[in-house]
């Protein structure tokens, strides 16, 4: 049994590497918790130098929550072709539940799925 010991402590450090990669993360749905008429942001990484950007795929319910604005923040330093963050904003506009589905992609790629996709789900009470 001892033997066995430091390739099962090996095995389980290499799943849990595969299974928390960037990918899965991205996917997981994220819950946003708010109150009617406030705003709140979502925060993305980003790096408009290869061409990709964040945007906003589906809002369920636009009768729950709008998008006002989006900008981008470089990284400090800035530095040629380094990233940075979209900083999303919306409005919580009256109690109820949506979705917000954002997909990364390249937007004159027709036909191509996104590189990356985020949903997130927002509860306003």
């Amino acid at each position: 049994m001892r033997k066995f010991r430091p390739i099962l402590a090996l095995t389980l450090t290499v799943l849990a590497f595969t299974t928390g990669s960037a990918f899965a993360a991205e996917n997981r749905p994220d819950l946003i918790q708010t109150k009617p008429y406030s705003s709140f942001s979502i925060r993305l990484r980003s790096n408009p130098t290869t061409g990709y950007s964040w945007k906003i795929s589906k809002i369920s319910d636009k009768r729950i929550v709008k998008a006002s604005a989006s900008r981008y923040e470089p990284d400090r330093p800035v530095l040629s072709g380094s990233g940075g963050q979209e900083i999303w904003s919306f409005k919580a506009l009256r109690p109820g539940k949506a979705r917000i589905e954002m997909s990364y992609q390249r937007p004159w790629e027709k036909g191509v799925p996104p590189a990356r996709t985020k949903t997130f789900s927002i509860r306003v009470r």
